[in-house]
């Protein structure tokens, strides 16, 4: 199964999810606002961006609609560091909306 998800976030809610992200290894209760949800797991850290739906229009099994999977992912502290790292360095450039 491939799916593809676009998902627009603004500089402000962005850097909020950053500074989530960089605490969540510290926190002792998952973290839920309207746009991103992180919780700590056995494998990592499971970021689930909410209200977003799988764009790539296709189907999961025989006699499904389309498929409905929300953006969710895992990342291990090496990946979060990389991950915000990353962000960091590109927050000002044309691809992220301000």
């Amino acid at each position: 199964r491939k799916c593809y998800w676009e998902l627009s976030l603004t500089q402000k809610r962005l850097q909020k999810f950053i500074a989530e992200l960089d605490a969540a290894d510290h926190m002792l209760e998952d973290t839920e606002n309207t746009f991103f949800k992180i919780d700590n797991v056995k494998k990592g850290i499971k970021v689930k961006f909410l209200n977003t739906k799988c764009s790539y229009d296709h189907k999961t099994h025989y006699f499904q609609k389309s498929c409905n999977r929300q953006l969710t992912f895992i990342v291990t502290e090496e990946q979060k560091l990389s991950l915000i790292d990353e962000i960091y360095s590109n927050m000002y450039t044309d691809y992220v909306k301000r």
